[in-house]
C-alpha cells in the first residue's frame, strides 16, 4: 500500500516515502482538518498550508496512503460538513476502515435540530444560525455542503459498520453534535 505520495510536508521535510512510513508507523491517531487545532500526539492533515501541519493534503486522496485497522484515533472536527452530502457515506467508510477494531471515531458537526430549535426559541440570532449552517464563507474552503443531527449521525455512522456508539454529545454552550 506504500505508494508515492503526493503530500506536502509542511514542516521541513520532503516527500521521502521513508518519512511517510516513519510517520504513520510512530503516531497512531489522525487530527482530520487540523486547520491550526494542531495537536503534538497525532497526525494532522489539512489542505491549508499551516504552521506545524505534518500531512498538507486533500482528503478525498488521503485513503490512498492510510492502511486499514492502523489507526488508535481519527478525530474529525467541524469537518464533515464541508464535504457534499453525497460523498458523507464513502467518506465516513474510508474513515472507518482505517481505525483498528478497539479504536474511536469523534465526529464533530452543527447540530441542525439544536440549531433550529434555539432559532425558534430565541436562542441563537439568525446571523449566528447562517454562520454555523452555511461556514464562514470567508476562503475557498470553509464553505457548509452537507447538514447532520446527533440521531442521522448516529444512524450512519452504525449503518456503515460501527459496531457502538459510545455517546452522542451534545456540548452544552454549542450547536454541534460529537
Amino acid at each position: 500500500w506504500w505508494k508515492m505520495a503526493a503530500f506536502d510536508f509542511i514542516d521541513g521535510r520532503n516527500n521521502d516515502m521513508f518519512e511517510l512510513r516513519k510517520l504513520f508507523l510512530t503516531k497512531k491517531k489522525l487530527n482530520l482538518g487540523s486547520n491550526s487545532d494542531i495537536r503534538p500526539d497525532y497526525i494532522n492533515v489539512d489542505i491549508l498550508d499551516i504552521e506545524g501541519l505534518d500531512i498538507r493534503c486533500d482528503l478525498k486522496d488521503l485513503h490512498k496512503y492510510i492502511p486499514v485497522d492502523s489507526m488508535e484515533e481519527l478525530l474529525a472536527y467541524d469537518l464533515l460538513e464541508h464535504f457534499p452530502f453525497a460523498e458523507t457515506k464513502q467518506l465516513l467508510t474510508e474513515w472507518i476502515s482505517w481505525v483498528a477494531p478497539e479504536g474511536k471515531i469523534i465526529i464533530r458537526t452543527p447540530d441542525l435540530q439544536r440549531l433550529s430549535d434555539s432559532l425558534l426559541n430565541n436562542k441563537l440570532p439568525l446571523w449566528e444560525m447562517q454562520r454555523l449552517v452555511y461556514g464562514g464563507e470567508d476562503y475557498e474552503f470553509n464553505f457548509h455542503k452537507a447538514g447532520f443531527t446527533s440521531e442521522y449521525l448516529e444512524g450512519l455512522l452504525i449503518g456503515l459498520g460501527c459496531s457502538q456508539i459510545l455517546q452522542v454529545v451534545k456540548e452544552q454552550e454549542s450547536f454541534n453534535c460529537t
